[in-house]
This record gives C-alpha cells, sequence and structure tokens, in this order.
C-alpha cells in the first residue's frame, strides 16, 4: 500500500497549502473540488479523495466560513450534487437554511 500512503502524504501537502490561503480562497477550493472533481479536471495530481474530504475541510472552517459558503449555494450555476454537499455542510454548522438579503 505504498502508493495510497504517498497519495495521502500529496493530499495532506495540498490541504496545508491550501490553508495558507484567505478563507474565501479556501472555500472556492473545496467547493471547486466537489464541483469539478479531485482537483479539477485535467489536473495533473490525483489523490484518489472523494467529496467528503473537501466536505472536511469545508466543516473545519467552521462557523467564519459560512458567509462565502452560503454565497456559493445560492449560486444557482452548482450542479445538484454539489448543492446537497453545500447543503449539508451549513446544516452541520447549524446555518441552514441560508439568510437571503436583498
Amino acid at each position: 500500500m505504498p502508493d495510497v500512503q504517498e497519495k495521502d502524504q500529496d493530499f495532506q501537502a495540498a490541504v496545508n497549502a491550501v490553508q495558507q490561503k484567505p478563507l474565501y480562497e479556501q472555500v472556492l477550493h473545496w467547493v471547486t473540488v466537489i464541483e469539478q472533481g479531485e482537483f479539477g479536471e485535467g489536473s495533473p495530481k490525483s489523490f484518489w479523495k472523494t467529496d467528503y474530504e473537501a466536505y472536511e475541510q469545508l466543516i473545519g472552517l467552521g462557523e467564519p466560513a459560512v458567509p462565502y459558503i452560503h454565497e456559493h449555494y445560492l449560486n444557482g450555476e452548482l450542479k445538484p450534487d454539489t448543492k446537497l454537499i453545500l447543503e449539508t455542510v451549513l446544516r452541520d454548522l447549524g446555518a441552514f437554511p441560508p439568510e437571503i438579503r436583498l
């Protein structure tokens, strides 16, 4: 299983790099991972990770990330599966349904 261990280490290194970004960019990154797959289509890095890892990262960002997650959730251009995962994140953070401000 050395290949799996190597992929896990690569994934953790990528997570660490994302965590250095501003909060909004972190949310955008993880929403993109959910929407487009493991680090985007055509990515040279395949980490064999699922949407669950992106879910965990969004949960880990906590309440400060809620407004940014709401912004993406309310975007009608997301795939239904992506919206469902974001809804789950928001529910688990106690922030669903999102407030709609006009």
